[in-house]
């Protein structure tokens, strides 16, 4: 770009510019395009990539962040099935929705003890939870038996 002339126009012209294209850009980001079903292709087609990609490190606790990857997941797909945009439930949204049941979060913190040594622990959800019955079905006994990594 030519800066001769007057400079301070033209960078005041550059300015606009520049901003006019963040806010298309932040629009794209917060605009979704593709149907919740393709989300979750999308997502699991990433977590494949990313356990191809995990295991050629030989770090056995960065593998185990595909299991994180993979539990989120099926907490979207659940939560989908119920009807819950898992896509607007975040932070940055202040959508809390999303449910996820004891026995998920026993799998998380398994996983979370196996990369992080215990320093990380997830305690359940802040939110009220539903009453369980004491009986576990065999994926939550499955869950909820500690291995060792």
């Amino acid at each position: 770009m030519n800066w001769k002339g007057n400079c301070k126009q033209q960078r005041r012209a550059v300015a606009r510019h520049l901003l006019d294209i963040a806010r298309q850009v932040k629009f794209e980001i917060l605009t979704m395009t593709m149907t919740p079903e393709e989300s979750l292709d999308k997502m699991n087609l990433a977590a494949s990539n990313f356990y191809d990609e995990a295991i050629r490190t030989d770090c056995h606790a960065f593998i185990e962040f595909t299991g994180l990857i993979r539990e989120y997941i099926k907490i979207c797909e659940e939560n989908h099935a119920k009807g819950i945009d898992f896509r607007e439930e975040n932070a940055h949204t202040g959508n809390s929705q999303l449910k996820i049941e004891p026995y998920e979060i026993d799998y998380l913190n398994e996983k979370l003890h196996c990369i992080f040594q215990g320093l990380i622990v997830v305690e359940g959800a802040k939110r009220d939870e539903p009453k369980r019955n004491t009986k576990r079905t065999a994926k939550e006994t499955f869950y909820n038996k500690r291995v060792d990594c």
